[in-house]
């Protein structure tokens, strides 16, 4: 009835599908990140490598979708068990890395068979990991790294450092799924409200970024509508053997 709380304020498992996650503290209004590794390949797993979450003071600002009914998407004929680099199971909207909170180049799949784990990770708070993204871009870009820290202070920081291959300009479209309103205040900044509360996202790191924000609606009515989501993009152009740190900070 009372269970006694915890003492540790991180978790990081270096499994099949790897994970790691820091709080605050354990009160409800707590800062709270989780950040995912693993492989599209594994069972049941969506194209979300090096996705993050993130909650404070008792409000999710960066969101998961979830999964998809499985019988509806077979219903309408969907080949969802073909795990195959060019399958229609990639095509389902809470499945693509499109939908989720990672990084998409020249709008490009992530790799099936890609295994992305954790290189350096800090215990308990304030904390943060890094995670080598690079095996689900191989011959996209060539090298990614991506950062989550949760910080003294609650915010949320995501560094991406990303090294581009000769030859060509490459496209980054980063992304972030929120069940919060959207508004824009500046070229590199966004204001998020929810409940009261308010959040800014700002970007650093680059100069010229387009954004795109609008409702999570996927393109089919048999898939889950998603309703009270909006997903947050923004693209910039890279140039070719280049390197870019880039930094997108989530603050109150």
């Amino acid at each position: 009835d009372r269970p006694a709380q915890p003492n540790a304020l991180s978790w990081y498992g270096q499994g099949r599908t790897p994970v790691y996650t820091c709080r605050s503290s354990w009160t409800y209004d707590a800062a709270f990140l989780g950040m995912k590794g693993g492989s599209p390949a594994t069972n049941h797993s969506h194209m979300d490598q090096g996705e993050f979450v993130y909650e404070s003071e008792g409000i999710m600002w960066a969101a998961d979708l979830g999964t998809e009914n499985y019988n509806n998407l077979e219903q309408a004929g969907m080949d969802i068990w073909n795990m195959k680099q060019n399958s229609p199971r990639w095509s389902v909207y809470r499945y693509g890395n499109r939908q989720h909170n990672t990084l998409t180049f020249n709008n490009q799949d992530q790799l099936v068979q890609g295994m992305v784990r954790f290189t350096q990770v800090t215990d308990g708070f304030p904390g943060s990991a890094t995670a080598d993204l690079t095996p689900v871009y191989e011959g996209q870009v060539k090298s990614v790294q991506r950062r989550c820290s949760l910080l003294q202070d609650g915010s949320l920081s995501v560094e991406d450092h990303v090294e581009t291959l000769p030859g060509r300009s490459t496209q980054l479209m980063w992304t972030m799924v929120t069940p919060a309103s959207v508004s824009q205040t500046s070229s590199h900044t966004l204001r998020l409200a929810s409940k009261g509360k308010s959040m800014n996202l700002s970007v650093e790191g680059i100069s010229q970024l387009t954004w795109q924000i609008g409702p999570a609606t996927p393109p089919h009515d048999f898939e889950n509508q998603n309703r009270g989501f909006t997903v947050i993009h923004f693209t910039t152009q890279l140039p070719a053997e280049a390197t870019t740190n880039l930094k997108v900070t989530l603050s109150h």
